[in-house]
C-alpha cells in the first residue's frame, strides 16, 4: 500500500526537480541560462534514464544510487536555495528526504 504511493511521489519529486532546474536556470544570466536552464536538465534526464530509473540498462546499485541521489536532490536544494529562498528548500529537502529513505527501505 506506502510502496505505491511513494513510488509515485518519487516521480513527482523527479519531475520538481527537473522545474526547480530549469526554473532557477532561467533566473540567471547570460550563460548560465543556457547551462543551469537547459544543459543540466538535459543532462540529468539522460544520467536518470540511463543508471537510475527502476528499467534502466545499467542501473547503479543500491549504494552508487544513493550517492547519486544526495548530489542531485541536494545540489537541487542548494539551488532551489539560491534561487527561490530558504522555505522552498528546506520543504524539498525534507520531501525528497523522507522519500528517498522510504523508497529505499520498502
Amino acid at each position: 500500500m506506502i510502496k505505491p504511493i511513494n513510488d509515485g511521489v518519487r516521480f513527482l519529486m523527479e519531475l520538481t526537480t527537473l522545474v526547480l532546474l530549469i526554473g532557477a536556470g532561467f533566473k540567471g544570466e547570460g550563460l548560465s541560462k543556457i547551462l543551469l536552464g537547459v544543459c543540466v536538465p538535459l543532462a540529468l534526464i539522460l544520467f536518470w534514464s540511463r543508471f537510475m530509473a527502476p528499467m534502466a540498462p545499467n542501473r547503479l546499485d543500491e549504494f552508487e544510487r544513493m550517492v547519486a541521489e544526495v548530489v542531485i536532490f541536494g545540489g537541487t536544494a542548494l539551488i532551489s536555495y539560491r534561487a527561490y529562498g530558504v522555505k522552498l528548500a528546506v520543504t524539498y529537502g525534507v520531501v525528497v528526504t523522507i522519500n528517498a529513505a522510504l523508497d529505499h527501505i520498502l
